[in-house]
């Protein structure tokens, strides 16, 4: 239980920093939710008076959300819930998905709390960097993947391939509508 409390107290500090938050708990009324999400332990969510609280799972939740992290990751980002089972009222896994996916704390003034502002801000500075490295890299790996199956490995076909290729199926299209409509005037 001390566990909970002190993932509840770091959530609510984290809560604070987005003042939007606690009405969009307020307009989500009093609701259990329960989250199986591997690799992390089993957690209770309880909203209530625009509050959420961490607590241990209990059997019984209005909404009980299975599956893994990254799974419920890319559910809240995507509204995609492939990888994932839920269980339970949609309207809840609606507003949770929504609540999570309006989230805008503040984590360079979480992180100056604790280490100050300086370090705060370097590591926030550093973070960003590496986010951006993995965006270049991740376009890049696609640029690299496009270009070998087009051009190395010949496994798509080039635009220019793909082009002429519709451009002789509208051709053919042609050519069969006008071979109907002449089969049309010969029958009588």
């Amino acid at each position: 239980m001390p566990m909970f409390a002190s993932l509840s107290a770091l959530v609510d500090q984290a809560l604070r920093t987005d003042e939007e938050s606690q009405k969009r708990l307020q307009a989500m009324g009093q609701r259990t939710i329960r989250l199986e999400l591997l690799p992390l332990p089993s957690i209770g969510l309880r909203i209530d008076d625009g509050k959420l609280t961490l607590e241990s799972p209990g059997e019984e939740a209005d909404l009980a959300v299975r599956g893994h992290l990254a799974a419920f990751v890319r559910y809240v980002l995507s509204d995609r819930a492939d990888g994932i089972h839920l269980e339970g009222e949609g309207e809840i896994a609606q507003d949770l998905r929504d609540f999570l996916a309006a989230l805008d704390i503040d984590w360079e003034e979480l992180l100056s709390r604790a280490v100050g502002d300086v370090p705060a801000r370097l590591m926030m500075r550093t973070l960003e960097e590496c986010r951006q490295v993995a965006r270049n890299f991740g376009g890049a790996a696609e640029s690299n993947a496009r270009d070998y199956l087009h051009e190395e490995s010949s496994l798509l076909p080039s635009s220019s391939e793909l082009d002429r290729f519709v451009r002789e199926v509208d051709r053919l299209r042609d050519d069969l509508e006008r071979f109907e409509m002449r089969i049309d005037r010969i029958q009588p």
